[in-house]
């Protein structure tokens, strides 16, 4: 069962669609072991810079692809699939994809408008999806912690260390700092998939 929540951006950031958590009824703690799972991961790098080598393509296996391909969404997969024999979300290497059936599966909606300027509305264990307005890639890492100001640090497979280099297809496991209030590269984040805390 999921809950759609969204949010109204202030007046001056309209241009862009509105925010959106889809929120999933499963157990927190499953949810944040596999976080847990993937912050271990922090340090595992490509063998060639071409989205390879074991442990990438161990990800990449989680959701039935060969090495070679993006695996930003199959971190989270695997991290699922070490906790649980039955993952809350999707089995795809696609962002979109996975983004696109949470949506698709909402019972309800909830519609809530934050307080002028307040937009920091995700929560820690929230994946945090980004994709563009023109096609639809995408890319996904896994709030963990939030500061002020919009700014979160997330996990992230397939991007680069620092600012330089792919935000989304880079040699990988890093945390990242990021903040939701402003674009990632030529992406806007669209919303977050996150566990609901309550029933």
């Amino acid at each position: 069962m999921l809950a759609l929540i969204s949010w109204s951006l202030p007046p001056a950031l309209n241009a862009r669609p509105p925010l959106t958590r889809v929120e999933i009824v499963a157990s927190p703690t499953m949810w944040y072991a596999a976080l847990a799972t993937a912050r271990s991961q922090v340090g595992v790098r490509e063998a060639t810079g071409r989205n390879d080598g074991k442990q990438v393509e161990a990800y990449l296996g989680s959701v039935g692809l060969p090495k070679g391909n993006p695996w930003c969404m199959a971190l989270p997969y695997w991290a699922f699939r070490q906790v649980t024999t039955t993952p809350p979300i999707k089995r795809s290497g696609l962002v979109r994809a996975v983004w696109n059936d949470a949506r698709q599966q909402v019972s309800s909606a909830v519609y809530r408008v934050p307080s002028a300027g307040k937009l920091d509305w995700s929560e820690n264990g929230d994946l945090l999806i980004w994709g563009f307005l023109t096609n639809t890639s995408g890319h996904v890492e896994w709030q963990h912690t939030r500061h002020n100001g919009g700014w979160v640090t997330t996990v992230a497979g397939n991007t680069s260390s620092g600012m330089a280099g792919s935000q989304r297809d880079g040699d990988g496991v890093y945390n990242r700092r990021r903040n939701i209030r402003h674009p990632l590269g030529r992406m806007i984040l669209l919303g977050a998939i996150g566990v609901r805390r309550s029933v």
